[in-house]
């Protein structure tokens, strides 16, 4: 996919009505938001560096969130668990919030299975939660279910994934 620019000059955005053409740059080693022109280049590989271990960090964070609040069964046995901290729906969790950071027109382009590759690369959370022994396929239709339990669009937005994070991480996003 080639990478769209905008000129982010002045008269080119007042002339831009709401978020029409306006595209926001993918963070990377060379781009983090925040980062003025004069900084340098180690500046700003050291403050990319401190992105990814904070939204790392934020990740591992939530899932232990998740799961803490699974409810232990009251006749023994294993735990039970509410549909929410289910593992389909805990691997489609971690990629919403994968998915979360990049621009939408990148999101609708999305795949499961790119996605799912994606996760492996970035976090150890990632390769945990999709195990290199199991078959890509079975992680593919198990974020499908996941997907579907939370209503996520081809465009990775979902109105009762937005509320039920809220409600885990007690913040509204």
């Amino acid at each position: 996919m080639a990478k769209e620019t905008t000129s982010y000059t002045l008269p080119n955005y007042l002339n831009l009505e709401g978020n029409e053409g306006v595209v926001t740059p993918e963070i990377s080693q060379t781009y983090v938001p925040g980062m003025g022109l004069g900084a340098t280049k180690q500046a700003t590989r050291w403050a990319y560096l401190g992105y990814k271990i904070e939204t790392e960090a934020r990740l591992k964070e939530a899932l232990a969130l998740v799961k803490r609040k699974t409810r232990k069964s009251e006749t023994g046995g294993a735990p039970y668990k509410k549909e929410e901290f289910k593992m389909d729906n805990q691997r489609a969790l971690l990629l919403w919030l994968l998915a979360r950071e990049y621009p939408e027109n990148f999101r609708s382009e999305l795949t499961n299975r790119k996605a799912i590759q994606m996760a492996k690369m970035r976090w150890t959370v990632g390769r945990t939660m999709f195990a290199l022994g199991v078959a890509d396929t079975t992680n593919e239709q198990s974020v499908s279910r996941g997907k579907a339990f939370w209503g996520i669009d081809k465009s990775w937005n979902s109105k009762k994934l937005e509320e039920f994070y809220s409600w885990l991480i007690g913040e509204n996003l």
